[in-house]
């Protein structure tokens, strides 16, 4: 299903200024997902929070250097 989310997964996703990060924190309820990031300016992490609806792509962590076998998040 879409929404199954898992801590430690990376994702590339939607957002202004981030495109890839790991989630950190899953809230089912509020369909919003912590995710760690890293900063360009200051080259230290930083957490934000996109929505369900965001994520484009979830790469498992096995995979991440295969790119070929990612997984294509589909409207459900």
């Amino acid at each position: 299903m879409k929404d199954e989310f898992k801590t430690n997964d990376i994702i590339s996703f939607n957002h202004k200024k981030y495109d890839i990060g790991v989630i950190r924190k899953v809230d089912n309820d509020k369909r919003i997902l912590k995710i760690e990031v890293e900063d360009e300016d200051s080259c230290q992490e930083k957490e934000i929070k996109i929505s369900f609806d965001d994520v484009t792509i979830v790469y498992p962590e096995f995979t991440f250097n295969d790119r070929r076998q990612f997984q294509k998040i589909k409207n459900a």
